[in-house]
C-alpha cells in the first residue's frame, strides 16, 4: 500500500512538475514576465509540490521505522525465530496442521476440493482450544485468523513541516540565531563617522526529552497468536511514543519539556470580541499578511488548524450566503485543494479548539521550527522482566526536543478575543 502511495504522489509530482515548466517556458519564449494569473498558478504549483514532497517523506519515514523495527524484533527473538520457521513447514502435529489449513481455507489461500485432497473431512471441524492472555484478561483461540484490524490515530503534522534534526546522542544543542541586525545603514558623508548598531545574537538550547512506553504481554500469547503480533506490539509503542512527543511539539509549554510551536509563536492576529474566539475571512486575511513577505515566500510556509476548525473555515460565506472558500467563486482565496491564499493546510489534534484566547489558527514559516530526535525510536524486549508471571515486556523509547529558532514572526497565531 505505502508504495502504491508513493507511485500515486510521484505521478502528481510530474504532473505538476510539467505544468510548472510550461508557464516558465511560455513567458521565456515571449521574452516577457510572468502574468499575475501565470504567478498565482506557478506558486499554488510550488506548494502543491511541497505538499506532495511532504507526505512522501512521511510515508518513506514510516515505511524506514518498520524495517527498523522487525530488524530489531528479528534480532531480539534470535534462534527462536528458525525453531518458529521450522515448526511452519511441516514439524506440526495432525491438529495443528489442521487448524493451519483451516486458516489457508478462512483467508481464501486453500480451496475446499484442495482441502479434501489432504483427507480432510470439513464436516468434524473441532473446537478451537483458548488460552488466556493474563490470568485476569480475555481469552485468544490458538485458530487466532492471521490478520489483525487495527484502529486508525490521528497522528501529528508538526514533525512532516518543521526541520528534522537527528543525532546520535542526547547532549544539549546550542543554536545561535539573530533577533535583530542592527540599525540600517545611513548616507554616510565623505569623511564622515559610520553609524550603526551591532546586530543582536542569542542562542536557543535544544535537550533531550524522554517519552516511554512498556506493556507486557503472556508468553503464551507471544507464541500462539498466528497473526505478527509482535510487529504489531512494536508498531503501537512506537505510535503511542511518538503522539505524546507530538502532543509537546505542537502546544508545550517549554517547562521540563518541548517548546511546542504554539507556545514560541507571537500573535499575529486577535479576534473581534463580538464573536467569542471565532474569526472572519477578514482575520485569516489579516494573519496572513503579518507574516513577513520573506517568510511567505518559503516552501514551508502553511497553516495549521485541528480538523474541526479547518471545517469552520470552509464554512466560512459572503453576504449572498457563498461558500467564500469555494473555488468557482473566489480562486484567489483557494487555488487548489488543501491550500488557503496559496499556502497548503495540515490538520493536528493538537492545535486548540476555537474559543476565547485560544490560539486556534497557526500560520508561518515552519522551516524555522527545529525538532531534535535522538537516535530514532529504541525498541527493547525482555523475557526476565515478569519471569515470576511467565510473561514478556517490551518497551519503546523516543528521545527529542522541540524550539522555533527564530521568534521575530516566523510563525503568527490568531487568537480568540477574551471578551
Amino acid at each position: 500500500m505505502s508504495h502504491a502511495l508513493l507511485a500515486q504522489l510521484d505521478e502528481q509530482r510530474k504532473t505538476i512538475a510539467a505544468q510548472s515548466r510550461g508557464i516558465l517556458d511560455a513567458a521565456a519564449e515571449q521574452k516577457r514576465e510572468m502574468t499575475a494569473q501565470e504567478s498565482g498558478d506557478f506558486d499554488a504549483a510550488t506548494a502543491k509540490m511541497v505538499e506532495i514532497n511532504a507526505r512522501a517523506k512521511s510515508i518513506i519515514a514510516g515505511m524506514t521505522a518498520e524495517r527498523e523495527a522487525e530488524e530489531q524484533i528479528t534480532r531480539a527473538l534470535g534462534s527462536a525465530g528458525a525453531g518458529h520457521e521450522q515448526h511452519r513447514q511441516g514439524e506440526l502435529d495432525p491438529e495443528a496442521r489442521f487448524a493451519a489449513d483451516l486458516r489457508k481455507l478462512a483467508d481464501g489461500d486453500m480451496t475446499k476440493s484442495e482441502m479434501r485432497k489432504l483427507g480432510v473431512n470439513l464436516g468434524s471441524v473441532k473446537e478451537a482450544q483458548v488460552r488466556a492472555l493474563t490470568k485476569s484478561a480475555n481469552t485468544v483461540k490458538v485458530t487466532f485468523r492471521d490478520q489483525l484490524t487495527q484502529h486508525l490515530v490521528d497522528m501529528s503534522s508538526v514533525l512532516s513541516l518543521c526541520d528534522v534534526w537527528q543525532t546520535a546522542t542526547g547532549e544539549s544543542i546550542d543554536a545561535p540565531i539573530t533577533t535583530s541586525h542592527g540599525a540600517s545603514a545611513g548616507l554616510v558623508a565623505e569623511a564622515a563617522t559610520f553609524t550603526g548598531t551591532d546586530p543582536t545574537i542569542s542562542k536557543r538550547t535544544l535537550g533531550a526529552y524522554a517519552y516511554k512506553q512498556l506493556i507486557t504481554l503472556s508468553s503464551e500469547l507471544v507464541n500462539d497468536a498466528s497473526f505478527d503480533i509482535l510487529g504489531y506490539v512494536a508498531e503501537a509503542l512506537g505510535i503511542n511514543a511518538g503522539l505524546a512527543l507530538g502532543t509537546d511539539i505542537a502546544v508545550g509549554n517549554g517547562s521540563s519539556k518541548p517548546s511546542g510551536v504554539v507556545q514560541t509563536a507571537s500573535t499575529g492576529k486577535t479576534g473581534s470580541a463580538s464573536v467569542a474566539g471565532a474569526f472572519s475571512a477578514d482575520d485569516l486575511i489579516d494573519l496572513f499578511y503579518s507574516v513577513g513577505p520573506q517568510y511567505r515566500r518559503s516552501p514551508k510556509c502553511a497553516w495549521l488548524f485541528r480538523d474541526a476548525t479547518l471545517a469552520a473555515v470552509r464554512k466560512l460565506k459572503d453576504g449572498a450566503g457563498r461558500y467564500l472558500f469555494d473555488d468557482l467563486n473566489t480562486p484567489s482565496m483557494l487555488p487548489a485543494e488543501g491550500q488557503i491564499l496559496g499556502k497548503p493546510v495540515y490538520t493536528d489534534p493538537n492545535i486548540a479548539a476555537v474559543a476565547l484566547s485560544a490560539k486556534s489558527v497557526v500560520f508561518g514559516d515552519f522551516s524555522k521550527f527545529v525538532v531534535r530526535l535522538v537516535n530514532g525510536v529504541r525498541f527493547e524486549r525482555s523475557d526476565d522482566y515478569a519471569f515470576n508471571s511467565d510473561q514478556v515486556a517490551f518497551r519503546a523509547v523516543i528521545r527529542g526536543d522541540s524550539v522555533l529558532l527564530d521568534q521575530t514572526g516566523s510563525v503568527k497565531v490568531f487568537v480568540g478575543n477574551a471578551a
